[in-house]
């Protein structure tokens, strides 16, 4: 039988999750015609997406699926992928998992059983969703994969049973590299003097999530190790816009440096707002927020003089500059880190199958493992020893910038 689930989780999670589903579940989006037939034994590949299109992180889960979607109408505009034998075309299935875990693994588990699916995206972006999901991995013969999950527990969890979690892939590298960029770039630009650091106190403010507690936890640990002092550590919940007392708390500190984590842009742009607003001279080192399309357009002038990472996506690159015209012709979207990161690693994805010659997960998990794949914002590439995305110059670059008159200039690392 190609795809088995144990009963246990269904009883446990389908009873809980599946009224929350709602109409915006069950979306098929494709550029082919929809055919009969079980996966790719039909003339269709099917691909599952389980990710956010409402809630919180709505804004970058809508947009990582625009770029899922623009790769597989790239793909079958060419022709389809040829595996098994045959030239296929490609579709993906969309389920909103609401930021919410039982859903998220309700969702998954429908895909696999009732939709058939021959790859599953467990999560876009949630990482404590995608933890959750991982199980299905154990009872299917697909592919399952995170896409911008960064947890490193989704890593630790792989690592305990790598038997398991053969076919399992975390496309995302760890979190580890957004906060190890900032720490680093802290301490680097200020032992350089590009920096003033004072007495090199901070203070640390995150969404209450695994993703905001794992960013700025390996912030802290670095900081720490080399002589930082952090006089506050609070977490909010994600949808969060009220912070002036978190604010006047580290006002009163006189904390040195400020370093934030939301993947919310109306958190972070609130956050800014209220910052500037109480006069806090804290500099501000901010994690995901600032790369949303509408987080300068909300905040304007007072974005100036904010550092930032992840900034993967440099708009004066002519490669950039294509995609850009490609999404505009879709939909009249912006370029940003979330619709970029969908194209290229689901691109990754159908190449990877077109190597395999099959979507079965055996032979796929081993295209993935060979394939590097030079996408629009890097070169895709899995550690084999944790199924996990690479970062780094050779792969996906982490950089800091800092906002200057409403345009991004790199600072970290240096440029030469």
């Amino acid at each position: 039988m190609k795809r088995k689930l144990i009963s246990i989780l269904l009883a446990v999670t389908l009873s809980v999750s599946l009224g929350a589903c709602g109409q915006t579940n069950g979306t098929t989006s494709s550029s082919a015609n929809n055919a009969a037939g079980s996966g790719s034994s039909g003339d269709t590949i099917k691909i599952g997406v389980s990710g956010p299109t409402s809630g919180t992180s709505a804004e970058s889960g809508v947009a990582i699926n625009t770029g899922i979607q623009m790769a597989i109408d790239d793909v079958n505009k060419a022709g389809g992928i040829q595996v098994d034998g045959a030239k296929k075309q490609v579709k993906a299935i969309f389920y909103d998992s609401q930021t919410n875990t039982a859903t998220g693994l309700s969702n998954c588990q429908k895909l696999v059983s009732v939709d058939n699916v021959d790859f599953l995206w467990a999560d876009t972006i949630n990482s404590s969703v995608g933890i959750a999901a991982m199980e299905v991995a154990k009872t299917t013969d697909i592919c399952v994969a995170t896409l911008e999950c960064v947890s490193t527990e989704i890593s630790k969890k792989y690592v305990s049973d790598p038997n398991s979690y053969k076919n399992f892939f975390k496309f995302e590298f760890n979190s580890e590299a957004y906060g190890n960029a900032i720490a680093n770039s802290i301490i680097d630009m200020a032992k350089s003097g590009k920096l003033n650091a004072g007495d090199k106190k901070v203070a640390l403010l995150g969404e209450d999530s695994d993703y905001g507690r794992s960013n700025l936890g390996a912030c802290k640990e670095l900081l720490t190790q080399a002589g930082y002092t952090i006089d506050s550590e609070d977490y909010v919940p994600m949808d969060t816009t009220d912070f002036y007392s978190v604010l006047s708390n580290i006002k009163n500190k006189k904390s040195d440096l400020l370093v934030s984590c939301f993947t919310s842009t109306a958190a972070g742009a609130a956050l800014v707002k209220q910052y500037q607003e109480n006069g806090i001279e804290s500099t501000h080192f901010a994690i995901y927020y600032p790369s949303q399309k509408e987080f300068v357009s909300q905040v304007g002038d007072l974005a100036n003089g904010l550092y930032w990472t992840p900034f993967l996506i440099n708009e004066e690159d002519k490669g950039i500059q294509e995609f850009a015209e490609k999404l505009k012709a879709h939909n009249g979207d912006k370029v940003n880190l979330d619709n970029i990161q969908g194209y290229d690693m689901m691109m990754k994805v159908l190449k990877a199958m077109e190597k395999a010659g099959t979507t079965k997960g055996e032979q796929l998990s081993q295209a993935l493992l060979s394939l590097d794949y030079k996408g629009y914002s890097g070169t895709y590439s899995f550690d084999p020893e944790t199924h996990t995305g690479k970062d780094g110059a050779d792969f996906i670059p982490i950089k800091i910038c800092k906002i200057e008159s409403g345009s991004n200039k790199v600072v970290w690392p240096s440029q030469g």
